[in-house]
C-alpha cells in the first residue's frame, strides 16, 4: 500500500536523522539543566559572604542577630555566609550617606536600622521598626532571613519582660508531625494499614508524564510542517501527488509522525521508569496507565499533526507559516500553564471543565487520571472521545487544505479561503 509507504518513508526520515538523535538527547537535558542551572546558580552565588552592618538603636538585639547568622553559617557550611557588623547609632541623616556609599561601592552589601521603639508592638501599619537598605532590591533571601531573625527574638524579649517562661513556651510551640498517608482499606477478609505516602508517586509520576507527551508531541508534530514545506519550496510536492493521493500522502505522513511520537514516548518513559525504580518505586506505571497514555497520545498526534500539516501544505515559505502556527502552538502549551491547577485540585470545576476540552484533554485528563482520587470513569471516557471526535474533524478539515494547499502557489491563503477549502467536498 502506498500509505504504508509514506509512513515507513517518513518515519525512517525522522529518525534517521542527526536532528531528531540531537533532540532526542537535548530535550531532556534542556529541561533538566533549566532545574539545576538555577540551583547551581544560587550555589555559585553564593562565595562570597553577604556583609551587612547594623545599626541597632534599641542596643538590644545585634548580639542576638550575630549569634543567630553565626549559627546558620555553621549548619549552611556550603551556602551563601551572612557577616553581620555593628555600627553605633549616629546622626540619621549623615550615618545613612556614609552607609549608602560603602554599599554603593560593594564593600557592603546591605544595612539596617532597628529602630528604639522596636520591643512596642506596632500600633498601625505606619510605624516602621527597622528598615532594610540595599541597592540589590531583587535579592530576597537575606531580607527575609533578617526579618524572620529580627522578629523571633523581638517576640523573646517582649515575652521576657512579661514574665514568661521561653523555654517552657517553646516547649510548648513544638509542632506537630502530619505526615500524608494513604486510606484505610479492607477486602478479601483482610484490612490494609495505612502507609505514608511518596510525593514521587503522588505528583511528581503525573508531572513527568505530561511533560513526557508533550515533548513527544511536539517533537512528532512539528516536523511534519517542516517535511511538507520543503517539498513545496523544492516542487517535490507536484511529484507526490502525482504518484500518492493527496489523503493517502497525508495519512501517511501521520501515521508516521504518530509512529516517530510513539518511539520517543517509550524511550523518555523507559527512561523515566528505570530512574523512578532505581529510587525504589517498582512499578511507576500501571497497565491502565499506559493504555490511556497511549489512547491520549494517538488522538493528540493526530489533533496538532494534521494541523501542522494544514499549516504546511497552506503556506509557501517558513515566513508564512509564523502567523498560521502562533494559535496551534497557544493551544499545545495552554494545558502546560494549567498543570499546576489540576494538580492542586484533580476534580476541581476548573480542572473538570479544561480537561474535558478537547485540545486539552490529552495531557490534562491524563493527569487526573494518574492524581489521587483519579478522574470519574465517565469523564475520561468523555475526554477520551470528544478529543478523537476532534481529532477525526482536524484531519477531514486538514486534508481538504493539503489537497489544495499542496498544489497551490502564490501569496498565502486568507482565514476565509482557508474556510472554503474545508468546505469544498
Amino acid at each position: 500500500m502506498k500509505l504504508l509507504a509514506v509512513c515507513k518513508q517518513e518515519y525512517l526520515a525522522t529518525v534517521r536523522t542527526r536532528a531528531f538523535l540531537l533532540s532526542l538527547i537535548l530535550m531532556p537535558l534542556l529541561m533538566g539543566a533549566s532545574i539545576a542551572i538555577p540551583l547551581l546558580g544560587q550555589n555559585a552565588a553564593t562565595v562570597a559572604a553577604r556583609r551587612c552592618v547594623i545599626v541597632d538603636r534599641s542596643r538590644q538585639l545585634f548580639d542576638a542577630l550575630q549569634r543567630a547568622a553565626a549559627t546558620r553559617n555553621r549548619e549552611l557550611p556550603q551556602g551563601e555566609h551572612y557577616l553581620f557588623e555593628s555600627n553605633a547609632p549616629a546622626e540619621r541623616q549623615a550615618q545613612g550617606l556614609a552607609l549608602s556609599r560603602e554599599v554603593r561601592s560593594e564593600r557592603l552589601f546591605c544595612f539596617v536600622e532597628i529602630e528604639a521603639n522596636v520591643l512596642e508592638p506596632a500600633a498601625d501599619d505606619s510605624m516602621v521598626q527597622a528598615r532594610y537598605y540595599s541597592s540589590t532590591p531583587t535579592h530576597l533571601a537575606l531580607p527575609h532571613w533578617l526579618q524572620q531573625a529580627l522578629s523571633r527574638e523581638v517576640r523573646s524579649l517582649r515575652l521576657s519582660a512579661h514574665g514568661v517562661d521561653l523555654q517552657l513556651l517553646e516547649r510548648a510551640e513544638v509542632a506537630v508531625s502530619f505526615p500524608s498517608t494513604t486510606l484505610y482499606q479492607a477486602g478479601h477478609g483482610r484490612r490494609t494499614p495505612p502507609e505514608s505516602r511518596n510525593p514521587i508517586e503522588d505528583i511528581l509520576l503525573p508531572l513527568l508524564a505530561a511533560i513526557v507527551m508533550f515533548m513527544s508531541v511536539l517533537m512528532g508534530a512539528t516536523p511534519l510542517m517542516q517535511s511538507v514545506l520543503e517539498e513545496k519550496m523544492y516542487r517535490i510536492a507536484e511529484v507526490l501527488v502525482s504518484s500518492v493521493p493527496p489523503t493517502e500522502l497525508m495519512m501517511g505522513k501521520l501515521l508516521g509522525a504518530i509512529f516517530v511520537s510513539f518511539t520517543l514516548l517509550a524511550l523518555y518513559a523507559g527512561g523515566t521508569g528505570l530512574s523512578l525504580m532505581a529510587t525504589g518505586i517498582p512499578n511507576p506505571l500501571s497497565l491502565i496507565d499506559v493504555l490511556w497514555l497511549l489512547a491520549f497520545q494517538t488522538s493528540a498526534l493526530l489533533m496538532y499533526g494534521s494541523v501542522f500539516l494544514a499549516v504546511g501544505s497552506a503556506c509557501n515559505d517558513l515566513r508564512e507559516t509564523q502567523t498560521l502556527i502562533m494559535p496551534v502552538l497557544m493551544l499545545v502549551m495552554t494545558p502546560l500553564l494549567l498543570l499546576s491547577v489540576v494538580i492542586s485540585d484533580p476534580n476541581g470545576t476548573l480542572s473538570t471543565v479544561a480537561s474535558l476540552i478537547p485540545f486539552f484533554s490529552p495531557i490534562l485528563m491524563m493527569v487526573r487520571v494518574m492524581l489521587e482520587p483519579g478522574a470519574p470513569l465517565w469523564q475520561a471516557l468523555l475526554a477520551l472521545t470528544g478529543s478523537a471526535a476532534m481529532a477525526f474533524l482536524c484531519v477531514v478539515a486538514a486534508g481538504r487544505i493539503f489537497r489544495v494547499g499542496m498544489l497551490s502557489g502564490g501569496a498565502a491563503p486568507t482565514p476565509r479561503e482557508l474556510a472554503r477549502w474545508v468546505r469544498r467536498p
